[in-house]
């Protein structure tokens, strides 16, 4: 028997776990339920760029744009359009070259990046997996779902990423990438 899930009912036993664990009500664990609305007004280039900075959203609207169509993993059959910036044009922006020699994806290889979220959240990326001569789907930085916006919570700028099989990766409120040479 499948039954529904509903956030009530997830917060409800969550609290009734932090209670068993003897972790008071109001802490860092029971916060983590909630969602996060942030004021982000732009994204740190960080780290090992050959140029740091910081990308405003003029910036932003002058990189080349894509949509990218896709299937809701938590809402089978579902689809959406995301449209944004594809993250390697990003990291052109901050100076990162992507060069088709082998000599340059093996230098891409061995390099990382950390994206950060205005809650903390953080999730790391080998730059292969960014390269377009390497991948076939570009990692989106959207701003947009549906032709509309991204909601506050989600937003100004999340990262989608296509063929994940779960959007864990999928950073909503992107506040820095943060190169790192390895």
């Amino acid at each position: 028997m499948q039954t529904a899930r509903s956030p009530a009912l997830f917060t409800f036993v969550f609290a009734c776990l932090l209670g068993a664990l003897g972790i008071p009500r109001g802490t860092w664990a029971e916060e983590a339920t909630k969602p996060v609305t942030a004021t982000v007004t732009s994204i740190g280039l960080k780290g090992a760029f050959p140029t740091p900075r910081r990308l405003s959203p003029e910036d932003l609207r002058r990189l080349p744009r894509v949509e990218a169509r896709i299937t809701d993993a938590r809402r089978e059959g579902a689809e959406s359009v995301h449209g944004g910036v594809p993250l390697f044009e990003v990291l052109k922006a901050g100076g990162w070259s992507f060069e088709p020699g082998m000599a340059a994806m093996r230098e891409t290889a061995r390099a990382v990046l950390v994206v950060d979220a205005a809650d903390g959240y953080r999730v790391v990326f080998s730059l292969a997996e960014l390269d377009p001569n390497l991948v076939e789907k570009p990692i989106l930085l959207a701003d947009m779902r549906d032709g509309r916006p991204l909601r506050a919570e989600e937003g100004p700028w999340r990262l989608v990423v296509p063929g994940d099989k779960r959007p864990v990766r999928w950073v909503r409120q992107v506040t820095a990438l943060t190169l790192r040479k390895e």
